[in-house]
């Protein structure tokens, strides 16, 4: 259908406006609205909650979950496929596991938790798509926090009957080596890793007496400077941490409720992500910087914005019935997991 002058000029001078007013409420600090919604899909076994998520660098993402439950399956994992769809995978049979964390090379993933022996190691291979359980490190009661920068190399924390724990692997698993660690005291935790290399680390240690540490290696472990002094006097614990090259984003908790900031010289300065909403925990970014924040509001209504440099936009959800437990990006891609739920998000 043909438009005159008059009325097409109209339509050009709205849009214009529309326009511009998206743009000014960015620039405000309230994030624009993506037009395109993201789908939950459920589970494959939802008699299993699933807990934790990862992506590789090729970005096949693999989520799994653990029950404790005496009827019915006790774990259940599934990766996506590059059509987009979810497959289940085999993973370990373990009444007594229990996975919270992950963290992917180029295309394969360490999970990381508890199990009645102590800590628990699983690795997830994307070419042969299997998840197989490793011999975890000996005297440690659950680890905490995975960064992997490689197939081959990774951080993992854990917590011992002493204190915190580091160690590094240069294979994928096989073996570990024991780091030194930012602080000693024993009731300390290491909640949250973000590697970038194999030398260059960031360690949030949550303290026995409160609050936070925020440390770098620069040396792959060897020796930790604290850093984000800002961050650390202020906040009561780190919910998330993302860091790529020299770009970081966190989720943080404070006294006055959850802030992100964001750091582009490896967290030693640090501002606020603003018009992000006010109940952020889960932050993740791909190889290109673009970044998903997820958090909840009304106490248990999931939502998730995406970030490209300080620019926020809002994401639409559906068939998302509860917050997402997990968050993980790839080189694109990006996955979240609930308990009975998988999400796929391009930012």
């Amino acid at each position: 259908m043909s438009q005159s002058p008059g009325t097409l000029r109209s339509v050009v001078q709205r849009s214009a406006l529309v326009c511009a007013s998206a743009l000014a409420l960015s620039a405000c600090g309230t994030p624009a609205a993506s037009p395109h919604p993201v789908n939950g899909t459920p589970s494959i076994n939802i008699s299993v909650p699933l807990s934790s998520v990862a992506c590789t660098g090729s970005d096949s993402c693999v989520a799994v979950g653990t029950s404790q439950s005496a009827v019915g399956p006790t774990t259940a994992g599934e990766v996506r496929l590059k059509s987009g769809r979810w497959v289940g995978v085999g993973v370990p049979s373990d009444a007594s596991a229990y996975v919270t964390s992950a963290s992917c090379g180029q295309s394969q993933c360490l999970f990381g938790g508890t199990q009645s022996t102590g800590d628990l190691v699983w690795r997830y291979d994307a070419e042969h798509r299997t998840v197989a359980a490793l011999a975890a490190p000996t005297t440690g009661t659950g680890v905490t926090s995975i960064s992997c920068v490689a197939n081959l190399s990774c951080m993992l924390a854990d917590a011992t009957l002493t204190g915190p724990r580091l160690l590094t692997t240069t294979d994928a698993g096989a073996t570990w080596t024991t780091q030194s660690t930012p602080t000693t005291n024993s009731g300390d935790r290491v909640e949250q890793l973000a590697c970038t290399s194999s030398l260059n680390c960031l360690a949030v240690t949550q303290l026995a007496a409160g609050g936070v540490d925020i440390s770098v290696t620069n040396d792959g472990g060897a020796t930790w400077t604290s850093t984000a002094t800002d961050i650390s006097a202020n906040a009561s614990t780190v919910s998330s941490l993302s860091c790529i090259t020299r770009q970081c984003t966190m989720a943080y908790v404070t006294s006055s409720g959850t802030d992100v900031a964001r750091s582009t010289d490896f967290a030693g300065q640090w501002t606020g992500v603003h018009g992000v909403a006010a109940t952020a925990g889960l932050v993740a970014c791909t190889r290109t910087k673009h970044c998903v924040i997820a958090g909840q509001s009304g106490g248990s209504t999931p939502w998730i914005e995406t970030t490209v440099g300080r620019h926020v936009t809002k994401v639409s959800l559906q068939y998302v019935p509860t917050p997402l437990e997990a968050l993980s990006c790839g080189a694109s891609v990006c996955a979240g997991v609930s308990a009975t739920t998988v999400v796929t998000v391009r930012p």
